[in-house]
């Protein structure tokens, strides 16, 4: 496989997983990402390519890694810089300082059980009770607003989502970063779990990843035990199915 991955021009939808895929069969000792072609940049396929450049330096540190064709001066590149992305990926770049979750945008975050349960108040409260607190916060950033009418579907779907990380996917970590556009908001919430269909064949006969995803949506399939707590954020397998009725 090549040595040398060319970034789309266009990081946008969920075409990137395309390109991302590619990067695990990569062989040799120098592995070189190119940004040279990159014009266009949404919050989502950035996340996931972040992620997946991190995860590939990760699994292979071995390595030497080279980003090339990065230009300041580019309106999308730029753009990486300011929302943390060649951060996240170990790359060094003067922009990264002007990181800060404000404004309309939230920065490439990795956020972990042992952050959220730092968070608590009492040691005894559920850990539900930090994903809620980030949920809110996130829905205000992304909603530039108070309003709660506004706020609170978007924070219950971010809220489901993170839960579902850490009850589900047998990981401590998710990496998030959003932004708010004019009539739109667009978050992404990324992790290296085991997958819905690992999940579910815990419970049921799950045969590939799209009839995972289609079971996953429907009310309480995806209920397991233990939640991270018994009160009212405890896990009923409704989360997924009322975000997708939401994008109905």
């Amino acid at each position: 496989m090549p040595k040398r991955f060319l970034i789309p021009a266009n990081l946008r939808g969920s075409d990137i997983l395309d390109t991302t895929s590619l990067f695990w069969e990569a062989s040799g000792k120098v592995v070189t990402f190119d940004f040279s072609e990159l014009a266009f940049a949404f919050p989502f396929p950035t996340l996931v390519l972040a992620a997946e450049i991190q995860s590939v330096i990760q699994a292979n540190p071995k390595r030497r890694y080279e980003f090339v064709g990065i230009d300041p001066n580019k309106p999308a590149h730029s753009y990486l810089a300011h929302v943390g992305f060649f951060r996240h990926i170990g790359h060094d770049q003067t922009l990264a300082s002007r990181e800060a979750r404000g404004g309309s945008y939230v920065p490439i975050t990795e956020l972990t059980r042992r952050q959220l349960s730092q968070r608590l108040r009492d040691a005894d409260q559920p850990l539900g009770f930090a994903v809620q607190k980030e949920a809110e916060d996130l829905a205000r950033v992304l909603t530039q607003s108070n309003d709660l009418k506004a706020n609170r579907p978007i924070a219950y779907c971010i809220r489901e989502v993170i839960r579902n990380v850490f009850e589900h996917a047998g990981v401590d970590s998710c990496t998030l970063a959003g932004q708010k556009y004019q009539n739109d908001v667009e978050l992404g919430i990324v992790d290296r779990g085991r997958g819905i269909r690992t999940s579910l064949r815990e419970r049921f006969d799950v045969k590939s990843d799209e009839e995972a995803l289609l079971m996953a949506i429907r009310p309480g399939v995806s209920r397991v035990a233990p939640s991270l707590d018994d009160n009212e954020w405890a896990n009923s397998g409704f989360g997924l199915f009322e975000i997708g009725r939401a994008h109905v």
